[in-house]
């Protein structure tokens, strides 16, 4: 299905350790199907994170690409608090006029021991979507 966007923001964090995660996340698609006489719908999104961490947790640049997997064994902290600065829902159009809100919820942000390519701290973010549609 086609889709247009509407809004896409970018939701904002403090974390307890002074770093700022921008979090926004991307629907890239969308498939309608009927089931029984009911019409469901399939998103593909994707989240894209910035980190502007605390200048006192960079370290040295590492040039290497860090996997999910590689973050979580690596946890130094398991549980980082955090405070909601900005959180908006996307908001799209599908090809059949209905609108579709999608909101990121963050439920847990866990930072490891290891850098990415400009010295930051590397996070594990867990989130799940709700969605709404009109």
């Amino acid at each position: 299905m086609k889709l247009e966007v509407i809004k896409e923001s970018w939701n904002k964090y403090r974390l307890a350790d002074n770093t700022i995660l921008k979090i926004r996340i991307m629907l890239k698609g969308v498939r309608r199907t009927i089931r029984g006489g009911l019409i469901e719908y399939e998103i593909d999104t994707e989240n894209h994170t910035i980190v502007q961490p605390d200048p006192s947790l960079r370290g040295v640049a590492n040039p290497n690409q860090i996997s999910d997997d590689e973050i979580l064994r690596n946890v130094e902290i398991e549980y980082v608090c955090f405070d909601i600065l900005k959180q908006e829902s996307n908001v799209y159009l599908v090809d059949d006029n209905t609108q579709m809100k999608i909101r990121l919820n963050v439920s847990r942000k866990s930072r490891s021991s290891l850098k990415d390519e400009k010295g930051n701290p590397r996070y594990h973010v867990t989130s799940s979507n709700s969605i709404w549609l009109k």
